[in-house]
């Protein structure tokens, strides 16, 4: 005879340990009662009943630029601009992008408000291991936004496979999560013009409680499975805690350590809410001394400009030599 019973299975916390609003989810493994067995079958996509998405800005996407200017021709700066929330899959496409050797030569120049903590400490193993260099800035491009065209117009040009752009520190900034991904450069640039800000994370837990159908019958006085099919899952009240807990404490200071950084990083995590930012300021040196750059006064002009190109520099790594190019003739695109 096969006796059908009602199980539940109490799920384990889903614990998002948010960057600037942002959360990264990391599901333990799941336990139930009553179970025999192992879990064949996944329980459907979580949403949270009665609670809107909140509007994110766009997912982090890589592009190889080269500096639109006359004066550097056939010798130009190229770098890999960085813009976007950084997601789970953001480390993948920073891989995929680098697989070309050709592109580890280039310094990464970031935009960003943040994001998932883990995949950004992900990329920044990523940067240190391929000695790149990072810095933060705005690129305003030439023609045509690869990051704001969706439907695939906005080509780079056939001769060099780059965008043509400006770099400008103004208006650049690198917040909450975005540091982390900024601590993996060999050379760590923050100009005087551009904001780096840190605040705490927000870690968000919501227990939940998962019911199955259960279909089992008796052999020789033990029960079998037959058969397990979820039913519905009730949410439980959600609980927030707010700053480093114990648990991001011991992946963060191993990483502080392998970049170079101050674990005081996380005390300055500590003096903004989630809602807010810490800005660390360049005139007092503070980046400097965290380890966010690696030398105070360095400007985003020793990765982007024409006029370190003219010289075999310490920086002039990324000057590609393109024979017979001409810059576009157009302005820049509004990014306002």
């Amino acid at each position: 005879m096969t006796i059908f019973e009602k199980a539940t299975q109490v799920g384990a916390w889903i614990k998002c340990f948010t960057a600037f609003a942002f959360c990264t989810i990391t599901l333990n493994a799941l336990t139930a009662q009553a179970q025999t067995g192992s879990i064949n079958s996944k329980p459907p996509a979580i949403e949270i009943p009665g609670r809107p998405v909140p509007k994110q800005p766009p997912s982090m996407r890589f592009v190889v630029v080269r500096l639109n200017l006359s004066t550097c021709e056939p010798n130009c700066p190229q770098w890999i601009a960085a813009e976007g929330r950084i997601e789970n899959d953001t480390p993948a496409a920073l891989a995929r992008l680098l697989a070309n050797p050709a592109y580890r030569k280039l310094p990464l120049i970031l935009n960003s408000g943040g994001g998932k903590i883990f995949a950004a400490m992900e990329m920044g193993r990523m940067i240190r291991k391929y000695g790149i260099n990072t810095s933060v800035g705005m690129t305003s491009f030439v023609s045509c936004n690869p990051f704001a065209v969706k439907d695939g117009s906005c080509k780079p040009s056939e001769d060099t496979k780059t965008y043509p752009a400006y770099a400008f520190a103004y208006r650049g900034y690198c917040f909450s999560a975005c540091p982390l991904i900024l601590l993996g450069g060999v050379v760590r640039i923050v100009d005087k013009n551009a904001l780096v800000g840190l605040h705490a994370p927000l870690d968000e837990s919501h227990p939940f409680v998962d019911h199955f159908m259960v279909s089992w019958h008796m052999v020789n006085g033990k029960k079998v499975i037959i058969s397990r099919k979820f039913v519905n899952r009730t949410y439980l009240k959600p609980k927030k805690v707010v700053g480093v807990t114990a648990e991001l404490k011991q992946r963060l200071l191993p990483y502080f350590t392998q970049m170079g950084a101050s674990p005081a990083i996380i005390d300055e995590m500590g003096k903004a809410a989630p809602e807010k930012m810490n800005v660390i300021s360049w005139q007092n040196g503070a980046r400097e001394k965290l380890g966010l750059v690696t030398s105070n006064d360095q400007l985003l002009s020793l990765f982007t400009t024409a006029d370190h190109c003219k010289s075999s520099g310490a920086f002039s790594d990324n000057c590609i030599f393109a024979k017979q190019r001409k810059p576009h003739i157009a302005l820049p695109v509004d990014r306002l």
